[in-house]
């Protein structure tokens, strides 16, 4: 048997626990006035005195394992009361911590439990609100963890507890197929697991970071079975000759810069064209700074926009303390006429296409077009065709000298 106390310490019910097999295997007291299971947290009186000390808060399964974590020096151990984590359990924990530890075991029924904890949360972060996520290795829990290997294993744990940012999106890829089919609905997925968010600028970082893992994925070669395309001569959809492909040395960074301010400014000044280019610039490796700031901006402010429009994009730019930004990426000097204002939109996408090839590089490229290629062969959609086509011409451009020459413009 188990006092359970509220948070300052008063007992409020009893809780017990099987020893052995069978079912159920915690048992409470009644529901009463002052006892709510979807309310209260095992270990939380303790735990609120620790975490003022600087614990960490931790959240694990069961009575028996706070216990043991209390005793290893793990004063910040909290446990749901026999059930899964509630919304109001969730919140019992933020006004202790902003970024609680939920601490899973490492197999499948740990896994359904860490997803269905980020589906709980995500409908309740906010800029100052998140959690982190740890796995406990096959077999293990936390009593057992410090009963073997002592305080300093289970500390292990808690340094590889990831963000949830970090961890939600192999919690939503599990299970997915590699086929355009999986990947339709793992993009479906990872979406919507941005919107529930609430807070608007939160949900447009949390939807960059899952898409950036997305595309990253997607261009990585797919399954064996058929011969692979490889680029670099014929037409689009017929093979090509293997080419040699020797890795250039990285630009210079001034010159990058100024590339990738190119690049943002052509978005900047029309974007319109966002919708086309959005998974080549989610995937692009862009200097840290204003640049990386900027492209977090664009791909947050395509999610929600209704029209792609410079007005509504400015504006929101705007009100993201990006003003000095855009000023430093649409100056005149050195600029590209793509990226100015009496650009055509053929110009504009050329142009962005252009400056992509520069900084992607031309063995990045080749994979790029290479797994367009696969994408157009297995769904026939037009998308994946323009952009074959649109990495083809980025790659003639920067293998024919032309990059180098239509760059002195931006340099």
């Amino acid at each position: 048997m188990f006092p359970i106390r509220d948070r300052r310490g008063r007992t409020i019910s009893f809780g017990g626990r099987l020893l052995g097999d069978g079912q159920p295997k915690y048992v409470n007291g009644p529901e009463t006035a002052l006892f709510q299971k979807r309310r209260g947290l095992y270990g939380l009186d303790l735990a609120r005195e620790a975490t003022f000390r600087g614990a960490r808060l931790v959240v694990v399964e069961g009575y028996m394992d706070v216990i043991a974590l209390h005793q290893a020096g793990f004063g910040g151990a909290v446990a749901p009361l026999g059930t899964a984590l509630t919304a109001e359990q969730m919140g019992a924990l933020w006004q202790l911590s902003p970024e609680p530890v939920l601490c899973f075991d490492g197999d499948a029924a740990g896994a359904r439990a860490a997803a269905r904890a980020a589906e709980l949360a995500l409908p309740l972060l906010a800029p100052e609100r998140s959690l982190r996520l740890a796995s406990l290795p096959g077999g293990e829990d936390p009593d057992t963890m410090v009963a073997k290997g002592g305080p300093r294993a289970f500390q292990s744990v808690l340094e590889a507890a990831r963000p949830l940012s970090e961890a939600l999106y192999g919690l939503l890829a599990e299970g997915s197929a590699a086929t355009p089919e999986g990947r339709a609905g793992l993009r479906g997925r990872l979406e919507a697991a941005a919107r529930a968010i609430p807070d608007r600028a939160l949900a447009g970082e949390y939807r960059r970071v899952l898409l950036e893992r997305f595309f990253a994925a997607s261009r990585r070669p797919g399954p064996p079975g058929g011969a692979p395309w490889r680029p670099g001569g014929g037409g689009i959809g017929r093979p090509a000759p293997v080419l040699r492909v020797q890795r250039v040395p990285v630009d210079p960074p001034a010159i990058r810069l100024e590339r990738a301010r190119n690049l943002l400014a052509i978005l900047i000044r029309h974007p319109a064209i966002l919708a086309e280019v959005e998974e080549s610039l989610a995937g692009l490796d862009l200097p840290e700074g204003d640049c990386s700031r900027l492209r977090g901006a664009l791909l947050a402010w395509l999610a929600d926009a209704d029209v792609l429009d410079f007005t509504g994009l400015m504006d929101q730019l705007a009100s993201s303390g990006l003003g000095d930004a855009v000023a430093w990426a649409t100056r005149g000097a050195g600029l590209a006429a793509a990226a100015h204002p009496e650009a055509q939109p053929k110009e504009a996408l050329d142009g962005w296409w252009h400056f992509f090839g520069l900084l992607r590089g031309e063995a990045e490229l080749i994979e790029d077009r290479a797994e367009a290629q696969r994408m157009l062969v297995a769904t026939n959609d037009p998308a994946a065709e323009q952009r074959l086509r649109r990495l083809t011409e980025a790659l003639l451009f920067l293998r024919s000298g032309e990059a180098d020459q239509g760059a002195d413009q931006a340099t």
